[in-house]
């Protein structure tokens, strides 16, 4: 029997959040020098948990969580993360298995969550027409622990603006990675919840063989969805996600321009969120390409050579990204996925094959 239809068997069980505050470093050194013998996890039950939590972290909270449906949470089932740099959350199997996640990695720093993160943690599964794999873990930010103020409430967002969110791709992970061990406790509450089925989490498993890693880039399966995009990065790299299938799609950057004898230069520094669209431009009738917009400017371009005459213009917000062509001059910077270069992104057109 595979692990995911194991899982599926498996009782409803309540997971335990416990939200990590940052100690002193002085206090890091007082508990190294007068630290207890640690406790055999393997033979603990839930309340050796609860005071193994009590003894390592004072005054941190401790919550059971039940769900991750919004049509069934309870009040108990609400937490705050604010200003903290990382939520545990444990099952209450023996040995007990974690899951951590934290706001964001910048470069292998973990900021902390914003202050007036607490809320829901729920499952956001895919639009209709969207992938089945495509769905997301979210976390509502409520004003209080009333589950009826998760309609008013808002997903918790990162720094450009997108929701945050750990995909259902990340959640199964390679059936062999050991990391794959580390988001047990989320499946299991997909599972018992009937968000996914062990179906899904098979056919995840199979989207993801395929590929060494697992994608920390931008997962992208219809038009419209929003990806930040640094002006200064010298390649575009997106995942395009289908039915049963994961493409990698790496170009040079959609604001370079390369030189001869392989140079690319970026003339512009900043950031903006951007979107594929289908192209109905003239020149596009009758075959299958996409244009990138800018949808929102983040940061604003800065020109890295003041005298910059060349095929890149200036981003402009609202406008489709342009590149200047040899044989057309100015036009927006297209993708036709039937041409060899560009096959990767044809789950954009799902509907049209």
């Amino acid at each position: 029997m595979s692990w995911s239809l194991a899982v599926a068997h498996r009782s409803y069980r309540a997971v335990t959040v416990f939200c990590h505050r940052p100690l002193l470093r002085h206090s890091i050194q007082h508990r190294r020098l007068h630290a207890s013998p640690p406790v055999p996890l393997a033979h603990s039950d839930s309340s050796d948990i609860a005071n193994l939590f009590k003894l390592r972290s004072p005054g941190g909270k401790l919550r059971m969580i039940q769900t991750l449906d919004p049509s069934r949470l309870r009040s108990s089932d609400f937490f705050d993360v604010s200003l903290r740099q990382m939520m545990q959350i444990w099952s209450s199997t023996n040995p007990p298995l974690p899951f951590r996640t934290h706001y964001i990695c910048d470069r292998n720093r973990y900021p902390r969550f914003p202050k007036g993160t607490h809320g829901f943690l729920y499952y956001q599964p895919p639009n209709p027409g969207a992938p089945p794999a495509a769905g997301h873990l979210r976390f509502r930010v409520t004003p209080g622990n009333d589950p009826a103020s998760f309609i008013q409430g808002s997903d918790l967002r990162l720094p450009d603006g997108l929701p945050w969110g750990i995909s259902l791709l990340s959640i199964v992970g390679k059936s062999e990675n050991a990391k794959s061990m580390k988001m047990w406790t989320i499946r299991q509450l997909l599972i018992d919840d009937g968000l996914v089925t062990p179906g899904l989490l098979q056919t995840c498993i199979a989207i993801l063989n395929p590929h060494k890693n697992l994608p920390h880039t931008h997962i992208i399966h219809s038009f419209g969805q929003l990806l930040h995009v640094d002006f200064g990065r010298r390649f575009f790299d997106c995942f395009m996600l289908s039915t049963n299938q994961l493409r990698r799609h790496r170009s040079i950057g959609i604001f370079a321009e390369s030189r001869p004898a392989g140079s690319c230069i970026r003339p512009y520094l900043g950031s903006a969120l951007c979107c594929f669209e289908r192209s109905n431009l003239p020149q596009h009738i009758g075959t299958r390409t996409a244009v990138v917009r800018i949808v929102k400017i983040l940061s604003p371009p800065k020109s890295v050579y003041p005298n910059y005459d060349g095929c890149v213009p200036l981003p402009v917000e609202g406008e489709f990204v342009h590149f200047g062509y040899k044989q057309v001059g100015l036009q927006p910077r297209s993708f036709n996925v039937d041409s060899p270069l560009y096959t990767n992104l044809q789950p954009l057109f799902r509907d049209e094959s």
